[in-house]
């Protein structure tokens, strides 16, 4: 457990710095076009 957990948080962290800024911003604007269709519904 205690040699997992590490191994577990620097994969996930080296995951955020290989996803570039912009397409993190474009799933983004995909979730937000998502959420304004949805609204009216609600």
């Amino acid at each position: 457990m205690l040699n997992f957990k590490p191994t577990t948080t620097s994969k996930s962290k080296i995951k955020s710095k290989k996803i570039p800024q912009l397409y993190r911003g474009e799933i983004l604007d995909c979730f937000y076009d998502f959420y304004l269709k949805i609204k009216p519904i609600f």
